[in-house]
Order: C-alpha cells, then sequence, then structure tokens
C-alpha cells in the first residue's frame, strides 16, 4: 500500500532535476537491507546465534523505536528553530497541497524507515558487534561513526561541517545502542530525523534534496551556521543538538546500560 503511495505521489507533483523520488529510494534502501540481511543470516549460523540477535532483540521494540522518532523529530524542529531565531534559513511557504501531502508524507516516512532500518542494520548490527569483540564497543563505535561520516563525502552539497557532524550523530547512534541493547532507538531517530528535515521542512539533508516535500525552505548567510548546502546539519548547531540528545539519552537509561556484557548487542 505504502509502495502504491508513493507511485501516485509521483505523479502529483512535478519533481525538480537533481531531487530524489520515493520509488528509486525504496528500490535502493530495500536492496540494502537485503544485502546486509544475507551475510548477517549466513554468520549468525556459523556462531550459532539467531538472526535477530544483533541489535534486534529487544522486548520494548516499539516503544524504543517510537521514543526514538518522538526525539528526531523534535530534535530536528528545535535545529530548525535555533536556525531561524539566527536568520539562516528562509521559509518560503508551503510546496504541497491537497492529497499530495498524505502521499508523499506516508511514502517518505515508509522510505525513511528503510533508510533508518539499512543504514544502522549495516554500521551499527553485526558489525558493530564483532568489532565490539575484538576491540571494544567505545573503539568499535568510533571506527564506525568516522565511516558513517566519510560515507557522506560523495554526496553533492556536503561540506567538512556535515560530514564531521554525520560522524558525530553516528557516535550518539552507538551510544544509544550501549544504552538500550538495541537498535530500534537508532532506527526511530534515524527514521524522522530524516523525514523531519528532507520531507516536513524541505531543505537538504547531508547534501541531498527529494522531490515532494511540504514546505519549501533554504538556508540563508553564513554556512557554518546554516549549514550551507548540505543543510541543517552542516550547521555548528547540530552538535548542540545531538549533545543535548545524548545527554537526555543518558539521563532516562545511564544508570543501567544494556550493554554492560560486551558480548550482547
Amino acid at each position: 500500500m505504502l509502495v502504491q503511495l508513493a507511485t501516485r505521489a509521483a505523479h502529483l507533483h512535478a519533481p525538480r532535476e537533481g531531487e530524489i523520488q520515493p520509488i528509486a529510494m525504496i528500490i535502493f534502501e530495500l536492496t540494502s537491507i537485503i544485502t546486509i540481511a544475507i551475510p548477517t543470516f549466513v554468520m549468525s549460523r556459523i556462531e550459532g546465534r539467531s538472526f535477530l540477535s544483533y541489535g534486534y532483540l529487544d522486548a520494548r521494540k516499539l516503544a524504543r523505536f517510537c521514543w526514538g522518532a518522538l526525539v528526531g523529530f523534535v530534535a530536528l524542529c528545535a535545529l530548525v528553530g535555533i536556525l531561524a531565531l539566527c536568520h539562516v534559513i528562509v521559509f518560503e511557504g508551503r510546496a504541497l497541497s491537497g492529497p499530495s501531502i498524505l502521499g508523499y508524507g506516508a511514502a517518505w516516512a515508509f522510505t525513511f524507515v528503510l533508510v533508518g532500518i539499512a543504514e544502522e542494520s549495516t554500521l551499527r548490527g553485526y558489525v558493530l558487534f564483532t568489532l565490539s569483540r575484538g576491540l571494544n564497543f567505545f573503539w568499535a563505535s568510533i571506527i564506525l561513526s568516522a565511516l558513517f561520516g566519510l560515507i557522506h563525502a560523495g554526496n553533492p552539497g556536503e561540506t567538512p561541517v556535515g560530514l564531521a557532524a554525520a560522524a558525530f550523530i553516528g557516535l550518539v547512534f552507538c551510544f544509544s545502542i550501549w544504552l538500550t541493547g538495541s537498535l530500534y532507538w537508532a532506527i526511530g531517530i534515524h527514521a524522522a530525523w530524516d523525514w523531519a528535515q528532507s520531507y516536513f521542512f524541505g531543505v537538504a539533508d547531508s547534501g541531498l534534496r527529494i522531490g515532494g516535500h511540504l514546505f519549501e525552505t533554504h538556508a540563508n548567510g553564513n554556512p557554518y551556521l546554516s549549514g550551507g548546502s548540505t543543510g541543517p546539519e552542516g550547521s555548528v548547531f547540530c552538535f548542540l543538538v545531538m549533545i543535548v540528545v545524548a545527554l537526555g539519552l543518558y539521563r532516562v537509561w545511564g544508570r543501567r546500560p544494556a550493554l554492560r556484557n560486551k558480548h550482547s548487542v
């Protein structure tokens, strides 16, 4: 049904050159999920573990995901609010109307959940589990977060500040896994952060823009403050917002981190 909404939405709004459409991204992310799921399944058989043991075993999975999604949306709204107060972001008005709002909104929500699953499973699933056993969780998080930042280097419009911010965000996601013992909170915040940034506010997301965003918004002024071509993630204020998110995580779960045992993820 959601794939049908994505297809229908694409016909309701004429895409601009360079904008990514839901269908193309859905296909890409599903391919990525399958690509990481197959070797993970094979290694789970070899190691005699459940396929879900690399971040997907959590009795509170729905609550973790929903709280992550809520935090992601609120955090991105807070970041955009700071940019607005500093007059480095300009709102031009609404870009969609009528049924295209629901169509694109649902299609991109589905798409960004897939993005969260694909990227979290790839960089903070089996690989994080394995590196944590070979090194320790701290160094595994540093290495994979740096890699997470570098992966974005090929995006058009990406900047050094944006790459550093992506790496820092990756560290916060790793921190959430150490505290909760699963990927669900990280998937939730990842999906909602991207959805709010790309669809709701219509700004660039790590230098990429999507077709069918709710509002027309663009950066203005000093790129170190506005994020420039990268989008809000390229703003120095992104680090401040993510520090607050990390402190909130510690406040809620810091007294009982789930990964005291380095052999469980």
